[in-house]
């Protein structure tokens, strides 16, 4: 852990000292993996349906257990108010 955060230290005081010279590469480096990230981002082909897909079923089990918990917890949706109902109501006529 000590040797995390010395490292850490060490890293940002070698990056703010020559930070006028290591800009210009990193800026560099970040352009051509947009530029190469672009060209291959849309080209996932299965395994990337497949992947959408089991982040879908992920989403609709959460909620589900999300909703059982908030039962068991009793934090599901709170009734309104009396009266409240009347304000929703259209006006006899």
């Amino acid at each position: 852990m000590l040797d995390c955060l010395a490292g850490l230290l060490v890293g940002s005081g070698i990056g703010a000292y020559n930070a006028r010279e290591l800009r210009p590469c990193l800026d560099g480096t970040l352009k051509i993996t947009q530029q190469k990230a672009g060209k291959a981002g849309c080209d996932c082909g299965p395994a990337g349906e497949k992947a959408k897909q089991a982040v879908d079923n992920a989403k609709q089990s959460a909620a589900a257990g999300v909703a059982k918990a908030k039962a068991a917890l009793g934090m599901g949706p709170k009734p309104s108010p009396a009266g409240a109902s009347r304000l929703l109501d259209p006006a006899p006529a």
